[in-house]
């Protein structure tokens, strides 16, 4: 196990900036998720953290020991890719032994011992069936459980996984997270785990930094981003659907959004508005009723505003349908998403009205996107 520090870290090639100045500490025995979309360095700085490159500037210290210099066979660590890199003239016994044969004789590790290792591993991630088969006749996820027993078997001070579920369909990436997740708790290993799926990031993480344009906007528990983000992009990044923004100017105690309004109230730090402000504000789907028509009958309780729209799409994902709603008619066109209660039966083009239910809204400055102090 160990502790992971960065310190002011950046990385450059040519004239183009990816990582500018990274400082962040993993603690011993984390699962630390980095998150963010294509392109925003994610993988760059797995790279530098297994030596597979070097920094332009900054340090790399486990353990309070700097590592910034050493080659990756130096570092104790095993990175696991999204390609799983299996050697396809060996059967998943030879690739789980592989790591030990190629280190017996630096560590002394015989036959008998290399077996031993490879049966064990196994049995963590049930491979025994599969031991004398080819990388060929696997499927993707047995193939990705091999892949991640040949990183487990030499038991290094840190594991670097790479996006290692994109590959998969949605069914067996809901599996694996799972295996992944009691992995690291019954080895208690630290674990850093690159993606840019933020549910695996939610979902596997004991916290984990979002990352834009090489900058980390938000270091945290899971949750605590989702209900208290930093910024604009970290409450755009998370979540699923998508939480609604919109930009809105305060008059006479009220927060104007085109033909939407919502009191001061209903908002946390709502009041820290005044008159001529503006503000974009983050309204969470789950924050949001879309609803056929208009039924005195219908409205939530906890409503605290309504608008009448047109419904547009709808997202069915089982337990939960989502409505997306037009609720400006202008050449400006405002869109909500908001849930479908349980049955209700909408179509395309059904007239809705649309509630807003009392917070946590959120409120951030139309200038600079970091949320408004107090909200």
């Amino acid at each position: 196990m160990a502790e992971v520090r960065l310190e002011h870290l950046s990385k450059r090639f040519g004239e183009t900036t990816v990582l500018p100045d990274v400082s962040l500490t993993i603690r011993d025995g984390e699962f630390f998720t980095i998150v963010g979309p294509s392109g925003c360095g994610k993988s760059t700085l797995l790279q530098l953290l297994a030596g597979l490159d070097r920094p332009t500037s900054g340090r790399i210290l486990f353990d309070g020991v700097d590592v910034t210099a050493l080659e990756p066979r130096e570092r104790d660590v095993a990175l696991v890719f999204q390609s799983y890199a299996l050697y396809p003239h060996m059967t998943v016994r030879e690739n789980l032994a592989f790591p030990l044969r190629v280190t017996k004789r630096k560590a002394g590790f015989d036959r008998p011992y290399i077996d031993g290792e490879v049966l064990r591993v196994a049995g963590l991630l049930g491979l025994e069936p599969l031991l004398d088969r080819w990388p060929r006749e696997l499927s993707g996820g047995q193939r990705q459980r091999v892949a991640l027993g040949r990183a487990l078997i030499r038991q290094p001070r840190l594991f670097l996984l790479d996006e290692p579920l994109s590959n998969l369909d949605a069914q067996l990436r809901a599996v694996m997270r799972a295996e992944l997740r009691r992995l690291h708790d019954r080895l208690g290993t630290t674990m850093i785990y690159v993606t840019h799926d933020q549910t695996e990031a939610m979902t596997l993480a004991d916290r984990l930094a979002v990352l834009d344009r090489g900058v980390v906007q938000q270091i945290g528990p899971p949750q605590a981003l989702y209900d208290q983000p930093s910024n604009l992009f970290v409450a755009q990044f998370l979540g699923h659907p998508a939480i609604n923004t919109f930009e809105g100017e305060v008059r006479a105690g009220r927060l104007h959004m085109g033909t939407m309004e919502l009191p001061l109230s209903a908002m946390k730090g709502g009041n820290r508005l005044r008159d001529g402000m503006r503000v974009t504000v983050g309204i969470r789907p789950e924050h949001v009723r879309v609803m056929p028509g208009h039924r005195s009958d219908a409205v939530p309780q906890e409503a605290v505003a309504q608008i009448s729209g047109v419904v547009r799409l709808l997202e069915c994902t089982g337990s939960q349908t989502w409505g997306i709603a037009e609720v400006d008619r202008s050449s400006d066109a405002i869109m909500v998403i908001g849930a479908v209660p349980a049955g209700e039966s909408l179509r395309p083009g059904h007239p809705v009205t649309v509630y807003f239910t009392r917070g946590p809204h959120h409120l951030f400055y139309i200038d600079t996107g970091m949320r408004l102090e107090g909200a």
